[in-house]
């Protein structure tokens, strides 16, 4: 893979980290209106007479109950994705690690180093 499809695709897994985060906090607050409003009919039922009111309520709960099932299972996947998903900055330095393995540079670095603590030792010694 050339390195500007890599850059481009962490750039990409890097949104949508952001897409789940935001997810994240939709799918929340959806599941704490859905408690809220269960809450509230639950009061509502208890005062409720006539048997339209009574019907009302049991079509506002089932259909809140549908809602509260898609948005706990989109909470969770985000939850985890969310997680997994590395930030970009964690994203390139895993890149440039590969592509720094991969290349001569880390050789003539650790040979560099060598060198200059071979003079430093030296310098000691002499001492």
């Amino acid at each position: 893979m050339s390195i500007e499809a890599l850059l481009y695709l962490i750039n990409v897994i890097g949104n949508l980290g952001d897409i789940f985060s935001v997810l994240l906090g939709i799918s929340l607050i959806v599941s704490i209106a859905t408690f809220v409003f269960f809450a509230v009919n639950e009061c509502t039922n208890a005062r409720a007479t006539s048997g339209w009111q009574k019907e009302d309520y049991i079509n506002s709960k089932s259909a809140s109950f549908k809602v509260f099932k898609i948005s706990i299972p989109v909470l969770l996947i985000s939850a985890v994705l969310g997680a997994i998903i590395p930030n970009e900055k964690t994203m390139y330095a895993i890149a440039f690690s590969h592509y720094a393995k991969q290349s001569e540079i880390p050789e003539k670095v650790l040979k560099a180093i060598e060198f200059k603590l071979d003079e430093v030792v030296k310098g000691v010694c002499e001492k």
